[in-house]
């Protein structure tokens, strides 16, 4: 399987809920936007959005090449076991066709040479 890291580096936010409507998803080349009762967070890259309560920084972003087919098992579980393995901790976000895995970019080498062992193929690990 083949995992692309992305160049950019990304935050999670959390943002009030009255400020939900004013993020314009057309700004960002890539978003994501959960909005519980409970509360209302964004991932984008650093330094794009500014009206948040709280930041947490400092990100990378693994893109598991899809389309992956909904039938599919175990593949978070298999990713997120050789990190946790590494003792390096994950954020999951799935979308429709994929998942990504965020990692804070200080793990970036030892994630690579992890996943590489498991027999995964990394594109763009030099960026």
């Amino acid at each position: 399987m083949k995992i692309e890291l992305l160049n950019e580096k990304y935050s999670i936010y959390k943002v009030a809920h009255d400020k939900k409507g004013t993020i314009d998803i057309n700004k960002y080349p890539f978003l994501s936007l959960a909005i519980t009762k409970e509360e209302v967070s964004v991932v984008c890259e650093t330094g794009l959005f500014n009206d948040y309560e709280k930041e947490e920084s400092g990100w990378i972003l693994f893109r598991v090449l899809g389309p992956l087919d909904f039938s599919l098992i175990g593949i978070i579980s298999k990713l997120s076991t050789i990190l946790a393995d590494e003792k390096i901790s994950i954020f999951i976000i799935s979308t429709f066709d994929t998942d990504y895995i965020m990692i804070k970019e200080v793990n970036k080498g030892k994630a690579i040479r992890a996943l590489k062992r498991s027999g995964y193929e990394i594109m763009n690990e030099n960026t």
